[in-house]
Formats: structure tokens, sequence, C-alpha cells
């Protein structure tokens, strides 16, 4: 029996090939009414690393963590990681989203008559993907009251040990460990940004070497901007502006790198030359945020309040999809006295990220501003629910309390 009139032959899907590239995947989707189950392989990075099940020990498996559920953890992971990274890279992610999702689509649903692993390979070529695999085992590595485990994550088809870590722990904290582990082998560079976000500038420093030093060379621009920001955070101003220099030799267009050399223009006192790379920042990459966050501290510097607060909801407009905007900008608008106008910011935000307890204290510092206590101390009680060491949300209840505020 054929298929269905709706459904496109499978020559039909390879005709399509080029199209896909330019118009959306989605249209494979719709038409195809989504490709069946690819096993329990997922995609990882732009070069489509694809990650077998990892063979795990007994110990694993008798706290439910089997070879398929470790895997998905372990992938859990990776994403939990890349949120919690700041880098200006467009993929951003060793997960490669875009791919990904495009691929995970294509998965949900079999069709009867087709075969998935032709399909597989046609999506793929559409996509102008060249997969490659990643293998792996956990391994019991000790026999003490709490046992160390080796952890080894090989690339295919070459047989490269890119992972080998020995580390102790229940199997989450083994597979949070070799996620980062995996993220520093597979892109340092994203593994450099996802360190400084946690503070620890060790690390990141030690990724940015990697970048530098390897055969990436698009990731050197990347790497260098990280590296003049540990520079400004440390007073070592003329040191990150000679990274912007060397920036400037390899991309003059690089958006970021202005936002960087603001900054430390800024920090050095020239607040004139501040605020022309921050418009350089604005020119090239007026849909992003970092040359408005950059523009409205220039403000700040020179005194020009309404200017920098028109900035800071102009950083929010081009990035909904980030916490450090929502952040800054009530931030900004509360210490101004524009408590309603934060307040607006903080739902805003919470709307995107409602597990923020920076977000819920600085709405009911907003409310409670505004004389609404009730909803304030909610604000407060839920801040704390998320962080119980809040600062701000302990004194904000305490002042609520003593009828203060």
């Amino acid at each position: 029996m054929g298929l269905p009139g709706w459904i496109p032959s499978l020559e039909q899907l390879t005709s399509w090939g080029q199209v896909v590239k330019t118009w959306s995947i989605t249209a494979l989707t719709a038409g195809a009414a989504i490709i069946g189950a690819i096993g329990l392989y997922r995609t990882l990075t732009s070069d489509a690393i694809v990650i077998e099940p990892i063979r795990v020990p007994s110990a694993f498996e008798q706290r439910g963590f089997t070879a398929e559920i470790a895997t998905a953890r372990l992938l859990d992971e990776v994403a939990a990681f890349e949120r919690q990274q700041s880098s200006a890279k467009d993929r951003v992610s060793i997960l490669s989203r875009e791919r990904a999702d495009e691929l995970v689509n294509l998965q949900a649903v079999s069709v009867k008559g087709l075969d998935t692993q032709t399909v597989q390979g046609v999506v793929r070529e559409a996509l102008g993907i060249v997969p490659r695999r990643i293998t792996g085992d956990v391994t019991l590595a000790g026999a003490d009251d709490e046992p160390a485990y080796r952890v080894r994550l090989r690339r295919q088809p070459e047989n490269r040990v890119i992972v080998d870590l020995t580390t102790s722990g229940d199997p989450q904290a083994v597979l949070r460990r070799t996620a980062i582990a995996l993220i520093e082998a597979v892109d340092p560079m994203i593994a450099a940004s996802i360190h400084w976000r946690a503070r620890d500038e060790e690390n990141a420093m030690r990724m940015v070497d990697e970048v530098l030093a390897n055969d990436t060379p698009d990731d050197d621009k990347y790497g260098l901007n990280l590296r003049g920001y540990v520079h400004i955070t440390n007073g070592r101003h003329r040191q990150a502006l000679d990274d912007f220099a060397a920036i400037m030799r390899i991309d003059p267009s690089f958006a970021p790198a202005h936002f960087m050399a603001s900054w430390a223009f800024r920090e050095q006192g020239d607040v004139d030359r501040a605020r022309d790379e921050a418009q350089r920042c604005i020119d090239l990459a007026p849909g992003k945020s970092w040359g408005y966050l950059a523009m409205a501290r220039v403000h700040l510097a020179r005194g020009e309040v309404d200017d920098a607060a028109a900035m800071f909801l102009a950083t929010v407009e081009r990035r909904p999809d980030a916490l450090p905007p929502y952040v800054q900008a009530s931030g900004f608008l509360l210490e101004r006295g524009r408590a309603d106008d934060a307040g607006r910011v903080a739902r805003a935000g919470l709307r995107v990220f409602p597990e923020s307890a920076v977000l819920h204290a600085t709405l009911g510092d907003a409310l409670s501003r505004s004389g609404d206590a009730f909803q304030a101390g909610r604000a407060y009680r839920r801040a704390l629910q998320l962080d119980g060491t809040n600062a701000r949300a302990k004194e904000g209840l305490a002042a609520l309390a003593g009828g203060g505020r």
C-alpha cells in the first residue's frame, strides 16, 4: 500500500534537502507527520556528535540509573550547565539546540512504511550535518564506603578518549561532573563561560587558554573577549584593552568586543570613549542587548538618569529570554524611585524566570514601596523559599514586621 497523498515520498524528502536549509524543518515535520524514533541517540554540537547509551555499573542500576536513564540525565545536566553560560557565541551550546530540536521533531511519531535510519540520513544530509559518535562507560574504581567511579567517554570513529574522570558521589553527582567535563572537551569556550558565570575564574582562564591554543581559530575572539572581562574585574584595564585590540585585528565588527571596550574605558574614567564604543556596539548589533547595557552605564556615569532608564529597558526588550537584563533594569528603576516601573519589569521577568529569587525580592521591594505590604510579604517569602540566604528578602520581611518601608 502506498503512502497517503499528504505524506511526501522519500524521493521528495531528498529533493527538498537544499530547501530545508533556508526554509524550515517544520515543513518536513508537517509533510512527513514526523519520522519515527531514532533509538536513544541525541544530537550534540554543531558538528552533530551523537551520544550512545553509556554503560553503567550495577551500583548505578540498583539506584535506578540504567544506561538509558544515565545517558538522559547526563544530557539534562549538560543542558542545565549551558543555561548558566553567557558566551556571546551564536551557537551557545554543545547541544546545538536548533538542529537538535529539528531532529527531535522528526523523531516523535512513527510513520508506517519509512525506514527511520534512511530518513535520519536524509534529514542530516539536508541540514548539512556529518554525524560523529560518543560512546562511554562508567566503572567502579573502588570499594570503600564511598565508592569511586571512573568515567570514560570516547569520540568515534577515531576511538579517542575525550573524558577520563575519576570521581565519587551518588550517580547524579557523577553525571553532573561528567557533564562539565564533556563540555570542556567538546567546546572549551562554552565551558569557559560557564566557569566564569559560576565565579570560578581559575577554571574560566584555563579554558580560555585552551581556546586560544586549540585548532578552532574562530573562537579566539570569544576567548579574548572573556579574558578581557576577567582583566576588567581585576582592575587590569590596560590588559583588557590589549585584548580588545587583538580582537579588532581579527574582526573589527565583533560587537561584544566593543561592549567590553566600553566597560574598560568607563572603568578608566574615559566616559567619552566608553560612549563611542557603546554606540559602535549598538550600530553593529542593534537587535542585541549588549550595546544598550553599555550605553545605560555610560549615561549613569554622566548622571543622565532618564536616559539610563530608557537604555536599561531597551536591554529587556532585546533580550527577553535572559535573566540579567530584568535584574539590572528592575534594580536600577527601584534605586531611582520608580517602584511601579520596577515592579512591572520584575513581573515580566518572573513570567520567564519564575524561580528567580532575586526578581521575587525585587518585586517585594517594589510592592512594599508602593504600599502593598501583603503582596510584598508574599514576594519576599517566595524569594526565601527559592534562596534561604537572600538578604534583601530577609530585610524586607523584617521591615514589614516592624512597620518600616
